[in-house]
């Protein structure tokens, strides 16, 4: 490219300056921009013009509450370092997200297994919630933890907001409905840590609020089980809620991390959403000192409500033989359960 013959409205800046730096602003948020530089060495005597820097400018900050869904074809796109791969939908993003890792560098032969993608259902499975695409979030080996996801910024007040988002850890037959749960199996973690960033290219200052894990465990689903036979009409899919209360950053990200010693880890995200709470949903549930007939309860939660309620039952499906227990302090012991008994 010859700058000089450029015609003067394709260029944003051009500007003679004697510092070695200089900061450019008014520039369109998630817009591609060239820079040519060369030496000024006396009035009419310039050096070549150097190679392109390209780079593109951070979307703007996106409204608070905004549904993303993934099911515009046209708000996705393909990050820059995928550049002289194959190119599949596999590759991409959703429009102003990015991804990460803190080590390993995106190549043509590992993207799937360490990066966050946008997976599209096909003619005969379905991975999505809503629409054709959901974001996978898959770790082949636990030395390839640490991929991050990151949503564009939100520039609003998260003290009396909640992340909520739709996940699943297993994907269903698009003529049958049978289920696929070879991800939940012994040795896949089902889970995903939510947190928020300061800078979204810099690994370094992402801050973990929860660890969110997919309820159905190895043995509780089959692949005799059908979508239909989920008795919330939800197709298995569990919506989670993270409250954003203490939030460092404006970024909200999702890590594939290293969870329990598993070396796998596969999980399914869609339909996300930043909604005002009015109750918050505890996190960081623990079960623990299980005897013959009792079980204690916990949970991590920042703001105490006046109570909770727990339910449990000898059904997996929660239709039958469900308990309620009200309590308004925790922990707590469950007891008068019945030996040997799931």
């Amino acid at each position: 490219l010859d700058v000089d013959t450029v015609h003067q409205e394709q260029i944003v800046l051009r500007k003679q300056v004697e510092a070695t730096s200089i900061v450019v602003d008014s520039l369109k948020g998630n817009t591609q921009y060239f820079v040519y530089i060369r030496s000024v060495c006396a009035e009419n005597n310039y050096s070549i013009w150097t190679e392109p820097i390209i780079f593109t400018t951070y979307c703007n900050p996106m409204p608070i509450d905004t549904l993303f869904n993934f099911d515009d074809e046209s708000s996705r796109y393909f990050p820059t370092y995928h550049e002289g791969t194959n190119k599949n939908t596999a590759y991409a993003l959703p429009l102003c997200f990015s991804n990460l890792h803190p080590e390993i560098p995106f190549t043509s032969s590992n993207n799937t297994e360490v990066y966050p993608y946008l997976i599209k259902n096909t003619s005969s499975i379905q991975y999505s919630r809503s629409g054709d695409y959901a974001l996978r979030f898959y770790r082949k080996y636990a030395s390839k933890a640490g991929g991050i996801l990151v949503m564009p910024a939100i520039e609003e007040d998260f003290s009396d907001r909640q992340l909520t988002f739709w996940m699943r850890s297993v994907y269903h037959s698009l003529s049958t409905g049978n289920l696929t749960v070879t991800h939940i199996g012994k040795n896949y973690a089902r889970k995903i840590t939510v947190g928020t960033m300061t800078d979204p290219a810099d690994p370094a200052t992402f801050e973990p609020l929860a660890i969110v894990e997919y309820p159905y465990v190895y043995g509780s689903l089959s692949s005799t089980d059908k979508v239909s036979d989920d008795p919330n009409g939800y197709m298995y899919w569990v919506k989670c809620a993270v409250p954003l209360a203490g939030a460092k950053g404006k970024y909200i990200a999702f890590k594939n991390d290293e969870y329990d010693d598993k070396e796998y880890n596969n999980v399914y995200i869609d339909d996300i959403e930043i909604t005002k709470f009015t109750c918050v949903t505890p996190n960081g549930v623990l079960i623990d000192s299980i005897t013959s007939t009792s079980f204690d309860v916990d949970v991590t939660i920042d703001n105490l409500p006046q109570g909770f309620e727990i339910q449990y039952s000898t059904d997996k499906n929660f239709v039958e033989n469900i308990q309620t227990k009200t309590t308004y302090s925790l922990p707590i012991t469950i007891s008068n359960l019945s030996p040997a008994t799931t």
